[in-house]
């Protein structure tokens, strides 16, 4: 999310209201082969814990913001992890970054899922 954290990580997709003080984010860790789902309201920051991947393995993921703070999300089908306290309103900028590989498939669902539901999501991807 930041430069210069003590964990720095690769983006894979940003929900932001311009800045970096509120956004989601999906991001790989560049010390890691894992993902992982931050989120920063007002400046503070928190995430879920990351989820180890295969560096060479298609990932597949999907995520899920309620409007409310909360944002879920589900690797390769798995249980989503969950961050909360995230911003409610004012986000307005989606970027999507491509980390050595490609984006097959790009679903938008104007409509907030259930975990049950973006896990399912996610597993019946090609």
């Amino acid at each position: 999310m930041a430069s210069g954290t003590s964990n720095p990580a690769e983006t894979l997709l940003d929900i932001h209201d311009g800045t970096s003080a509120n956004r989601l984010a999906v991001q790989s860790p560049i010390a890691a082969a894992a993902i992982r789902l931050r989120r920063a309201t007002a400046g503070a920051v928190a995430a879920a814990a990351d989820v180890p991947i295969t560096p060479t393995a298609v990932t597949r993921y999907g995520l899920s913001i309620n409007g409310t703070g909360r944002a879920a999300l589900s690797v390769n089908g798995a249980a989503p992890l969950v961050v909360t306290g995230g911003p409610t309103a004012g986000l307005t900028t989606l970027t999507l970054g491509v980390m050595f590989g490609e984006v097959g498939v790009l679903r938008v669902i104007p409509a907030a899922l259930s975990d049950v539901a973006v896990q399912a999501q996610v597993a019946g991807l090609p």
